[in-house]
């Protein structure tokens, strides 16, 4: 089977929310599929919520995992915002909804269902790993009722927090606006919010990532780790910001097979 084959494309909102953004903007769950998935992952590209780094930290990455048997899922996720909730994290928490109430028909099990994010993703990624709870009692992202909970995730260089002095500002003002209030700062500062219930991490970070400062998973990390929140974090000595999968670099190159092992202690 040609890995590098995209097997199927999701409309993840089946015409229901998303039918004011043109044909091309629509938010999508682009499918790589093994023969034999052992559980699913929804990959969320980076691009400081301005654009979608679509081959480096999408397709390559879907094409590794179905590789390793693990049923991949490009998320093609909108940007911009809309009222309280921004348009990337309503599509990611229906994605996630939507591939666990599909899980039958995509064969997995509806409890193994991973989110590995980078960058601007690994935000993503974390503010539906702490604020799950929340869209699902309100239940208007999901599907059929179908809760928005990660399993499991992962976190390559992520932004966490949204607060001085570590904060990301391009990805704070794409996600939030200029006039960002203090309630949504805080609001989208994901360290704050991990609790017992957050789902386990796996994050990766470069001590000379000036872009997005190693700070961010160290905070992520040690309020899970506060949290008895089962979690592995590995920081390498160089690496920069954007590596996606590290190859080409040294030390960082290994961070794929480090999660290939983490992710089967998982599932």
């Amino acid at each position: 089977m040609n890995m590098n084959r995209k097997l199927d494309i999701w409309d993840i909102w089946q015409n229901v929310d998303a039918t004011d953004v043109n044909e091309s903007e629509r938010p999508q769950l682009i499918e790589f599929r093994p023969a034999n998935p052992k559980c699913a992952i929804i990959i969320c590209p980076g691009g400081a919520y301005e654009h979608l780094s679509m081959e480096k930290e999408g397709y390559a990455v879907a094409s590794w995992l179905a590789s390793k048997n693990v049923l991949a899922f490009v998320l093609k996720y909108r940007l911009g915002k809309s009222s309280s909730c921004p348009l990337p994290v309503r599509d990611a928490v229906r994605a996630v909804s939507y591939v666990r109430a599909n899980a039958e028909r995509f064969g997995i099990a509806s409890l193994k269902i991973g989110m590995l994010g980078f960058s601007a993703g690994g935000h993503l990624v974390s503010t539906v790993a702490v604020h799950w709870p929340q869209f699902d009692k309100e239940n208007k992202l999901l599907l059929d009722g179908y809760s928005s909970r990660p399993d499991f995730t992962a976190l390559i260089y992520p932004v966490i927090s949204m607060k001085p002095p570590y904060a990301h500002r391009e990805s704070a003002r794409n996600l939030m606006g200029t006039d960002m209030s203090d309630e949504l700062v805080e609001q989208f500062s994901n360290e704050i919010w991990v609790n017992e219930n957050t789902p386990s991490a796996f994050l990766v970070h470069a001590s000379d990532d000036t872009s997005v400062p190693v700070e961010h998973s160290l905070m992520y990390y040690n309020a899970l780790r506060k949290n008895r929140v089962e979690s592995q974090l590995h920081i390498f000595p160089s690496g920069g910001h954007g590596f996606g999968l590290g190859q080409g670099f040294r030390e960082v190159s290994m961070w794929p097979l480090l999660f290939e092992k983490w992710c089967d202690y998982q599932v």
